[in-house]
């Protein structure tokens, strides 16, 4: 073989998860009230209150100590239960003022959810457990302002994170609670925050309508209440060891200044103690976009139907034409991470035909 080199033996033959005979599907109980009201032949309202339990959710026990498992994996069993409420209201208005024909739509869903069961350890902290959170709730460690001198850093709690030393911090650099309060910054200091990483409430309005062939349409869409990971890349200076400041360099902490909340931290070369997943860089990602903006017009009939067609219309229209958000300008907000097509900006001239 040499001195270096290495060699797999094989086939290698390794015992897997002990069997669950008993796990099946799991199960769901879902209830619906709806209501639909029509007036004037013009309006039209629906409203849904929806309601969702679900048990027998395979998931992994959290309950049982390492040593007991003997160096065998456990199986997933169904235990978890999680349950579901929310409602969802649709408008709907369709009128015309002499040969002006126009709608409006308009409808908005909520809802809230909750993890009711998930085998979390006794005396686990409550902050720590799983159960009785939102489903996918996230834990972050809480920024809360900057240390505002080195008196400041050697008397708060000692950090466990990545260049969070007392002597290998600065002023300016990021001030996070000891939420448990044995003095030591750690993972048992992430609680969890109220926003969640994908929206429980969104509304759409749809406008449109047509006068003597000429038509138009609009489709706004939004989303609140979403909160997402900054991208690492476009939050700190120096990304993966390149030298390149971001566009908000200038904004860094500076002393003397008085701040309210936690404000662009230090410039370092390492971030590794600013750049964990804190409050800091869960922002808002809510948003508003014009989904779609279209002006056609139609031939009449009369006129189409000399060359044996039934539809000539041309168009103009385009999609995702604006999008306002709070977040960075340079990511979209319906989208998580920085490794995806970017969201396009598309207009078309085209025409339909009908024969």
């Amino acid at each position: 073989l040499g001195k270096w080199n290495t060699t797999s033996y094989g086939p290698t033959y390794i015992e897997g998860k002990l069997a669950e005979p008993n796990a099946t599907w799991e199960t769901s109980t879902k209830q619906n009230l709806g209501i639909e009201i029509g007036m004037w032949n013009k309006l039209n309202i629906t409203v849904d209150l929806f309601d969702e339990k679900r048990e027998g959710i395979l998931m992994t026990r959290q309950t049982i100590p390492s040593w007991a498992s003997s160096g065998i994996a456990f199986p997933q069993v169904n235990l978890g239960k999680t349950k579901n409420h929310g409602l969802e209201v649709d408008v709907n208005w369709n009128d015309k003022v002499g040969d002006f024909y126009y709608y409006i739509k308009y409808n908005f869903a909520t809802s809230e959810n909750r993890v009711v069961f998930y085998d979390d350890p006794a005396n686990l902290n409550e902050y720590l457990k799983t159960e009785g959170k939102s489903i996918g709730a996230v834990k972050k460690y809480l920024a809360t302002g900057n240390f505002g001198s080195l008196d400041d850093i050697f008397n708060s709690a000692q950090s466990t994170i990545a260049n969070g030393k007392h002597n290998s911090l600065v002023p300016g650099d990021l001030y996070y609670i000891d939420y448990n309060a044995d003095g030591i910054i750690n993972s048992n200091d992430r609680a969890p925050v109220k926003n969640l990483n994908y929206p429980v409430t969104t509304m759409g309005l749809t406008f449109g309508g047509s006068y003597k062939g000429l038509g138009f349409s609009l489709l706004l869409y939004s989303a609140l209440n979403v909160y997402k990971e900054a991208i690492s890349a476009y939050l700190w200076d120096f990304p993966n060891g390149n030298i390149k400041a971001q566009p908000d360099v200038m904004d860094s902490w500076k002393p003397g200044k008085v701040y309210d909340g936690p404000v662009r931290p230090t410039i370092h070369v390492n971030n590794g103690y600013n750049s964990v997943e804190s409050t800091y860089s869960y922002s808002n990602h809510s948003y508003f976009r014009i989904k779609n903006v279209e002006i056609n017009y139609a031939f009449p009939k009369r006129m189409i139907s000399k060359i044996k067609l039934t539809k000539l219309q041309f168009y103009v229209n385009g999609n995702n034409l604006f999008t306002f958000s709070p977040c960075d300008s340079r990511r979209d907000p319906e989208h998580g991470g920085q490794y995806i097509y970017p969201m396009v900006r598309r207009y078309n001239v085209g025409v339909r035909i009908g024969l």
